[in-house]
């Protein structure tokens, strides 16, 4: 069996008889944080049981650092898992990556019988991401990844990140009409600052924004 994804560190010590120096996988060189020792330690006299499948004690202890509503948290088993989720709900059937670029991209939407077209990053230029790029979003593409920075190249894309959200409401197909979740959504223009950081440039509204939306974004600016 060939493995795509990287950290196979058993299998490259079987072959070479010694450990690598991993750049395959996002891995600590320093080694496990002595406080992320002493809670798995803690954990260990519920270790018998299974996990919070909601993790709803992480979640409300990363919504509160992040400034967010739980509800907009997904705890995952790794990236790769969370990138499975996400093309198993969507169930794209054209999709564009980069080359080279994290292999489970690909995997994933293969698992689900989609097309997988590849951009080429250029040797010539540093495999940065281009404007080209963009120019190869053709229509029939539904579904892009961009691996920020990219694996495993290390480079970040230049051209600006764009947020365009939605009100943060739920569509009933059945219905055809929008509800709200829990708790009212939060404003727009209270998520302008944590955007703002994330290097946005471009921010702008989609499905039930309204003007007073933007008029609110543009005053908090």
């Amino acid at each position: 069996m060939q493995l795509v994804h990287g950290g196979d560190w058993a299998g490259y010590r079987a072959e070479f008889g010694r450990d690598a120096l991993d750049f395959s996988a996002n891995v600590s060189p320093l080694g496990l944080p002595e406080g992320v020792a002493r809670a798995i330690t803690a954990a260990l006299p519920t270790a018998d049981r299974y996990p919070d499948p909601l993790c709803r004690e992480l979640r409300a202890k990363l919504a509160l650092h992040e400034g967010v509503p739980a509800e907009q948290i997904l705890c995952g088993n790794g990236a790769a898992d969370l990138i499975f989720r996400l093309v198993w709900a969507r169930k794209p059937r054209r999709a564009l990556v980069t080359a080279p670029t994290f292999a489970e991209y690909a995997t994933a939407l293969e698992s689900v019988g989609c097309t997988v077209e590849r951009f080429f990053l250029r040797e010539q230029e540093d495999f940065a991401v281009t404007d080209a790029f963009c120019a190869a979003i053709r229509p029939g593409v539904d579904t892009v990844f961009l691996c920020q920075p990219n694996n495993p190249t290390g480079q970040l894309t230049a051209l600006p990140l764009v947020v365009y959200p939605n009100s943060g409401e739920h569509y009933d197909a059945v219905s055809k009409t929008w509800h709200h979740h829990g708790e009212a959504c939060a404003s727009l223009a209270d998520y302008l600052p944590q955007w703002l950081a994330a290097g946005a440039k471009l921010i702008g509204g989609c499905c039930r924004t309204t003007p007073k939306d933007i008029a609110a974004l543009n005053a908090k600016r």
